[in-house]
């Protein structure tokens, strides 16, 4: 199952994104996460057989996807939920940054 989402924002991407990238460090290792950097303003990542995501910072909205075999109907709303204090979280940091 693939979950997207699209956060609206009003913030500069590049202090977005670097706050993001801060904030990865302990998931990487935790997680044994595999980071792939896309572009300038996007990663990929991939943790092992659990499934893989996208995190794009663009101008007016992040994206994030998330794909993974073990995502059903059942923790959908939870994963959403998750996705969104993250993302709340975020800008707060931006906020405060």
């Amino acid at each position: 199952m693939v979950i997207t989402k699209e956060y609206s924002h009003s913030f500069d991407r590049k202090k977005i994104f670097t706050i993001m990238e801060r904030e990865m460090e302990p998931y990487i290792k935790k997680y044994g996460v595999k980071l792939f950097r896309t572009d300038e303003y996007s990663y990929s990542a991939k943790v092992g057989f659990f499934g893989s995501g996208k995190v794009r910072v663009l101008e007016d909205k992040i994206v994030i996807t998330i794909d993974s075999p073990f995502l059903n109907s059942s923790n959908k709303a939870k994963v959403e939920s998750e996705m969104d204090k993250y993302v709340q979280k975020l800008f707060q940091q931006v906020l405060e940054d």
